[in-house]
């Protein structure tokens, strides 16, 4: 495969990634949970993919382009979409760690009235109590 197809490729994988992020945030967003199970397979069935275009770009032998060819605008054009991505997950991520702690906190923590709170506090002077004598 030449270097433009390979480059190409490799951008239409980091658009279509980039895609996926945006859904993600945006399902983040609204409903401020973390998204289903098979959001999750949908981004873990681009890991292999991901690699494979890694690996392809690995191979590739820059000296071999073409100086006509198409190859800076796709470079960078490739650089700017990886650059947005990074940028999307770390908020994506921000985001799920934001809302795994609130629910977290939510499902540990419960309010106590404030009977409860006398009761405990009576039955720890008893017992504080019984060790003091």
């Amino acid at each position: 495969m030449n270097i433009e197809a390979t480059l190409s490729d490799h951008l239409k994988l980091c658009e279509s990634i980039h895609t996926l992020l945006l859904e993600e945030n945006r399902i983040l967003k609204n409903t401020q949970s973390i998204p289903n199970q098979t959001f999750l397979e949908k981004k873990k069935h681009l890991l292999p993919i991901l690699d494979k275009s890694l690996e392809a770009l690995k191979k590739l032998q820059p000296e071999l382009a073409s100086p006509f060819g198409n190859v800076k605008d796709l470079l960078k054009s490739a650089q700017n979409k990886l650059l947005q991505i990074l940028y999307l997950d770390r908020e994506n991520e921000e985001l799920i760690v934001k809302f795994s702690l609130e629910t977290s906190s939510t499902n540990t923590l419960r309010s106590i009235s404030p009977t409860e709170v006398k009761s405990i506090f009576n039955e720890v002077n008893k017992k504080e109590s019984s060790v003091t004598k």
